[in-house]
């Protein structure tokens, strides 16, 4: 009886907040349960794979499989009393198949294929001021990851949120628990993952020149992988975010942006984080722009307390010639050590029309001076953040880490990678080089956060000077281009640095590019001439992509990265190459052939995969009928598996 009075509470608040009165809603819209819209599919679809597994023990594997399957998909969305008070959104999703298993040991070549899930919402006062809703989603899905290892996924999540929009003061409030867990087919790796989050957000603006924020944020965290010691965070954040803006165009303007983090569990700390923003237009084309940052850290054994001052100062004279002086004080005081930088410098950009073409010339000139007060001590780094580019090499940003102590973890520290599965260390001098290993967890370009204990040197200062230069001359609007880049660093003013690695290097790249309607492409030569790592690449790209008439669409693309590491004369080779045709053959018939080919060369990451596949779709009234064939080659870490096969689906949709 209390929640029925307080939905009657709302409705007489959304009522009068509206302006509306029932009166003025059409009376045929009233009914105990209405169906506003309501459509599917069922189909059914036959399968035949031969996979051929070899392995580097002389252990040969063959399997074969045909696969029977059928599928119901049902979208609906229906209302109680009326449109404006209940609605019920309905999605299923069923796809029993036979002989699952030996299905399952079968790379799928999909990007993903869900084979059971039920999602339900409901909304409760959907055009009005104040609005609840709550959902709840049941998932069970197979997923394939770069075509490398397939992930049976089962996901279970639920919550609610409620909104109350108004002029004045507009409320948000977000609840969501779920529960996950995963398997990795052919490793057998398994995971499994709770979380439960809660958020709060306020807007407000007072004027059309200014708006505010307040958010607050809870996440509870749970995670076991493959029968390790579960992790578990708890983490409570509160964030204030104001801007003021000075024009219409809000080019200039003063933000804020600051927030409180805790965290409790396996990983404890407390951030205080702040950033102030002030960007002002001067006279004379002038802009001057300024930033503050203040980044507090306290864990159990070490704290960390940093202040970071920019200035910027910029002209523009005419369209041509474009002017930046910067000037940048960091101070960072540790438990363990007080670093003390300050960095200036210049850029120049220059832009100039030439006989059938452009000219655009860049000069930028930094200096950095950086001074370490510390004794020698063992350091723990928390949370250093590393984006895994594949064809990239990526550094940790200290020298003489103990390799045994390397954690590398998602953002929130539950999700724990490992080593050789998901990553892999290569020791490179002082340094140490980190690599993802694709098909893990671990997707190209994601972020990862590292933790690890080094040893801290001894006290030190120095000041380096960067120079870099670039030149780009292009031809009939960018028809063809040749560009030029160079730069150098060195050191003067060094003190006590018997255990500092300075990275002097020079670095040239020389490189070409054309476009032309349906064709690009380029050549580049890079030349890395480092105390650290020293390199030669050559890197090499084309790509066709276009129409013929209105019936045919295709696209090639080709990219290759050969680099030769000098000091240990190996090469790492990246090759991609990837072509897809599609044709459409009257107005319901199409023809898709698809090709994708990957290869690797390195030290532990050596692949080879080739797919190829192509599909016909046609349909007969409200008849759709498809026939497909594939094949997959795959050879990694020492593993080859072979697979043809074909499939054949009908359906009928309404």
């Amino acid at each position: 009886m209390k929640s029925f009075k307080y939905i009657l509470v709302i409705l007489f608040f959304n009522l009068i907040l509206s302006h509306e009165s029932i009166s003025q809603i059409n009376s045929n819209s009233y009914k105990f349960v209405g169906l506003t819209s309501l459509s599917g599919e069922v189909n059914l679809k036959a399968q035949y794979r031969k996979q051929e597994n070899i392995f580097d023990n002389n252990l040969n594997e063959s399997l074969q499989s045909t696969i029977f399957s059928g599928g119901v998909l049902l979208n609906a969305r229906s209302y109680v009393w009326h449109p404006d008070f209940l609605i019920l959104d309905v999605n299923a999703n069923y796809n029993p198949e036979s002989n699952q298993e030996n299905y399952l040991v079968i790379p799928d070549r999909s990007e993903a294929r869900t084979i059971k899930s039920l999602n339900l919402t409901a909304t409760l006062f959907n055009q009005k001021p104040i609005s609840l809703s709550g959902f709840a989603n049941f998932n069970q899905s197979y997923i394939n990851n770069e075509d490398l290892t397939n992930l049976r996924s089962n996901d279970q999540k639920a919550g609610g949120s409620f909104s109350f929009k108004n002029k004045y003061l507009p409320v948000s409030f977000n609840y969501m628990k779920g529960k996950w867990d995963q398997k990795e087919i052919i490793s057998g790796r398994s995971f499994r993952n709770e979380r439960a989050t809660v958020q709060g957000r306020l807007t407000k603006s007072f004027t059309s020149k200014d708006n505010h924020k307040l958010n607050y944020n809870y996440n509870e965290y749970f995670r076991q992988d493959n029968n390790q010691p579960y992790i578990t965070n708890s983490m409570n954040e509160i964030s204030l975010y104001d801007n003021f803006y000075f024009d219409s165009d809000r080019k200039y303007y003063f933000s804020s942006a600051i927030s409180n983090f805790n965290q409790k569990g396996n990983d404890v700390y407390d951030r205080l984080q702040a950033r102030e923003t002030l960007t002002l237009k001067l006279p004379e084309n002038f802009v001057f722009n300024t930033n503050y940052l203040l980044y507090n850290v306290q864990r159990e054994y070490q704290s960390l307390n940093q202040n970071n001052f920019k200035f910027r100062l910029s002209h523009q004279l005419y369209l041509s010639l474009r002017t930046n002086v910067f000037v940048e004080y960091n101070n960072v005081s540790h438990s363990a050590y007080t670093e003390i930088s300050d960095r200036e410098g210049i850029n120049i950009n220059y832009t100039k029309k030439i006989p059938k073409g452009q000219l655009s010339v860049s000069y930028n000139y930094t200096r950095f001076n950086q001074r370490m007060d510390s004794d020698p001590v063992v350091l723990q780094v928390f949370k250093e953040e590393h984006a895994l580019v594949d064809a990239e090499i990526i550094l940790l940003d200290k020298e003489y880490i103990d390799i045994e102590t390397i954690i590398v973890a998602d953002e929130t520290g539950t999700i724990i990678y490992q080593e050789n599965f998901d990553y892999i260390l290569v020791e490179r001098e002082s340094f140490i080089e980190i690599q993802r290993i694709p098909g893990g967890q671990i997707a190209d370009a994601q972020t990862v956060y590292v933790d690890y204990i080094t040893t801290h040197q001894e006290s030190f200062k120095y000041v380096s000077n960067n120079n870099s230069l670039g030149v780009n001359i292009s031809f009939f609007k960018r028809l063809f281009e040749v560009y030029y880049r160079t730069s150098k660093q060195d050191y003067n003013s060094i003190e006590k640095s018997d255990y500092l690695t300075l990275n002097y290097y020079t670095r040239n790249i020389y490189g070409i590019r054309f476009l032309y309607k349906f064709v690009a492409g380029g050549v580049e030569y890079d030349h890395y001439n480092s105390d650290l790592i020293p390199y030669k690449l050559m890197r090499y790209y084309l790509r066709f992509q276009g129409n013929i008439t209105n019936k045919i669409r295709y696209s090639l693309n080709f990219n290759l990265r050969d680099y030769k590491m000098i000091n240990e004369q190996t090469n790492q080779l990246f090759a991609d190459v990837s072509g897809r045709i599609s044709y459409k053959i009257g107005s319901r018939s199409k023809l898709n052939l698809e090709s994708n080919y990957r290869k690797q060369q390195g030290r532990q990451i050596d692949l080879d995969l080739l797919t190829l596949r192509s599909e016909y779709s046609t349909a007969v009234r409200q008849l759709y009928f498809t026939v497909g064939v594939e094949m997959y080659r795959r050879n990694y870490l020492n593993e080859e598996i072979n697979l043809t096969g074909g499939y054949v689906k009908i359906a009928r949709r309404f």
